[in-house]
């Protein structure tokens, strides 16, 4: 669960990045006041620990994951928690629509 979060808020951050650089080459105006000061704090030394504290933790909770799946027993651990009572497991349709609403 872990991983995931810090994949989401690390996806999330860099979106943010690549939108805001994208914008600021459209416009050719350059930064503004507010995106000058948000460009000062992502270069601030706590912005740059803060990033490098969220890549030691996604690394060690891959790492966990690694050492978890890897020990002995896990796949039959697994294999049963998959199986488990068909009255308990829940069950996700998936639809995908597409932006002319046709259903791939």
């Amino acid at each position: 669960k872990e991983v995931v979060n810090v994949q989401w808020l690390t996806g999330l951050l860099s979106a943010a990045i690549k939108a805001s650089c994208q914008r600021s080459q459209e416009t050719g105006s350059g930064w503004s006041r507010t995106e000058r000061e948000w460009k000062k704090e992502l270069s601030s030394s706590e912005f740059q620990e803060l990033v490098c504290r969220l890549s030691s933790f996604h690394q060690s909770a891959t790492l966990e994951v690694c050492r978890i799946r890897t020990e002995e027993g896990f796949e039959e651990r697994d294999l049963k928690r998959q199986n488990g009572e068909d009255s308990r497991r829940v069950r996700y349709k998936l639809r995908i629509v597409c932006p002319e609403g046709a259903i791939v």
